[in-house]
């Protein structure tokens, strides 16, 4: 199995990680506020082939 250096750069490993890191930190602050999730094919609209 081939080390993430094989296949990303150093810049893009920390992008990932930041990213990563923002939507583990929505998802705790929506459990914390208990904001409702969104309904089944509520992210239909964002669709282009519909």
């Amino acid at each position: 199995m081939s080390g993430m250096r094989d296949q990303f750069t150093d810049a893009e490993i920390i992008e990932l990680g930041l990213v990563t890191g923002a939507f583990i930190a929505l998802g705790r602050l929506h459990r914390a506020l208990d904001i409702a999730p969104m309904e089944d094919g509520a992210h239909g609209a964002f669709r282009e082939d519909g």
